[in-house]
C-alpha cells in the first residue's frame, strides 16, 4: 500500500505526530491495531510497527495518525521524508481492544510512547460514555505528551515523571497504584515496557482486577510468518504479537518467562 505524508509536527522531544493519507485502505483502523511503515532507504528492508494514534475518514483520502519518535536508522529515515512524499505501508494489522471490560471505570496506563494506542482507545471510550482515565509515565518532563496533543480532557489525564520535573514524582505504576487505592479500582488497560506490565499484572492479580495489555515487540513481517515477536503463554506454547495480538488479556501471558524490557 502507498501512503502520502500529509503532516509531521514535533509534539515533544524528538516525538512527532505523523499523518499519512493511505491509498486502498480496506477498513477503518480500530484502537489497538498497528501499521508496518517501511523506511525509504533501500538497505532498510524491514518495516517498523507503529500503533494507530488516530483516524480521520472524513476527507477524500482516509488519514491515519501515528506518534513516532526518532530512535534509530529506521524511524530517522521515515521522519526525514518530506511532506507530500510517498511511503510504503501495510495495515491495519493485529487485533483490537474488544470494548467489554467488565467494570464501570477504566484506567489506562501508558509507559512512554505506549500512550499512542491508549489515547486512541480513550477517545473512543469517552465517546461511548465510559468513565475513563489515563496515566502516562516518562523519564523526564521534556518527553511528556500534553493532553491537548492527545485530544483528551486535561482533568482525565495524569502524568508521572521519574525525575520529578512534571506531574507526579515517580513512575506510572506508582501513580496508578495511588489512584487505585483512592478510587477502589476498575479495569486496567496498559501499554509499555514489559517491566511495567509485569508489575501491573502482579498487583492486579493480588487485587482480583482485570488487566488487558497491548504488547510491544520487535517485528520482522507484521503478519505472523517470521515468529520474531513470539511471546510465551501461561498455558504453554507461544503467541505472535503481530498476528494473535498485540492486545491480550494479561492472564494469557506467562509473565515469568517474558523477557524484561
Amino acid at each position: 500500500m502507498k501512503a502520502r505524508l500529509v503532516e509531521k509536527v514535533e509534539v515533544a522531544g524528538d516525538l512527532f505526530l505523523v499523518r499519512l493519507a493511505v491509498d486502498g485502505l480496506t477498513g477503518e483502523p480500530e484502537p489497538g491495531q498497528f501499521f508496518m511503515i517501511y523506511p525509504p532507504r533501500a538497505e532498510l528492508i524491514l518495516g517498523r510497527p507503529m500503533s494507530v494514534f488516530g483516524f480521520d475518514g472524513s476527507g477524500r483520502q482516509p488519514v491515519v495518525e501515528f506518534l513516532m519518535k526518532r530512535v534509530g536508522r529506521g524511524t530517522n529515515s521515515i521522519l526525514d521524508v518530506p511532506q507530500g512524499a510517498e511511503i510504503r505501508v501495510i495495515g491495519p494489522l493485529g487485533n483490537r481492544f474488544d470494548g467489554e471490560f467488565g467494570s464501570d471505570r477504566v484506567w489506562l496506563v501508558a509507559g512512554g510512547y505506549g500512550v499512542s494506542p491508549l489515547a486512541f482507545l480513550m477517545r473512543t471510550l469517552l465517546g461511548r460514555g465510559v468513565d475513563t482515565y489515563l496515566i502516562q509515565g516518562y523519564r523526564t518532563g521534556s518527553d511528556l505528551v500534553g493532553s491537548d496533543v492527545l485530544g483528551l480532557p486535561a482533568d482525565r489525564v495524569f502524568s508521572a515523571c521519574e525525575d520529578g520535573s512534571s506531574g507526579f514524582h515517580g513512575t506510572a505504576y506508582e501513580l496508578w497504584k495511588q489512584k487505585i487505592e483512592e478510587t477502589g479500582g476498575g479495569t486496567t488497560i496498559a501499554c509499555g515496557p514489559a517491566g511495567l506490565l509485569r508489575a501491573l499484572w502482579r498487583e492486579c492479580s493480588r487485587r482480583g482486577m482485570r488487566l488487558v495489555v497491548s504488547l510491544e515487540a520487535r517485528m520482522g513481517c507484521g503478519f505472523g510468518v517470521c515468529f520474531s515477536c513470539a511471546v510465551p503463554l501461561a498455558g504453554g506454547g507461544y503467541a505472535r504479537v503481530c498476528y494473535d495480538g498485540p492486545v491480550f488479556d494479561a492472564a494469557e501471558i506467562d509473565w515469568d518467562r517474558l523477557d524484561s524490557a
